[in-house]
């Protein structure tokens, strides 16, 4: 009985600290980089093993109809994977919109495009 108990802390000890490991890579592959056009920012771009996330913000004095943000994907040889986009409608000056695509696992290098309508 002793022996089953502490299986069971091990488990529980190794599941907490996976999640630790997993929120620390998440956490850690934040990037500041700074991406604009005359009307919308991206302040923050985070990645996971799934998707691309970040925050878009509309600085300009419009509301567009819809804002659309496409991420390219290329392989470590340069060839391109794909691309997917993601949308919002009706984003007022000032607003902000959290968008989220789809990433390729063998992606090595991005491109992001900006487009209002």
């Amino acid at each position: 009985m002793k022996k089953l108990g502490i299986v069971l802390l091990i488990i529980i000890f190794v599941v907490i600290l996976a999640k630790i490991m997993i929120n620390f890579r998440i956490n850690s592959s934040k990037e500041f980089n700074v991406y604009q056009t005359d009307d919308i920012i991206i302040r923050e771009i985070y990645q996971t093993n799934w998707n691309f996330g970040g925050i878009a913000e509309n600085i300009s004095q419009n509301e567009f109809e819809t804002v659309s943000i496409k991420i390219t994907q290329y392989d470590s040889d340069g060839n391109t994977l794909g691309f997917y986009t993601d949308n919002v409608s009706n984003l007022k000056p000032g607003e902000t919109w959290e968008f989220k695509i789809t990433k390729y696992k063998e992606m090595t290098r991005y491109e992001i495009e900006i487009n209002t309508y």
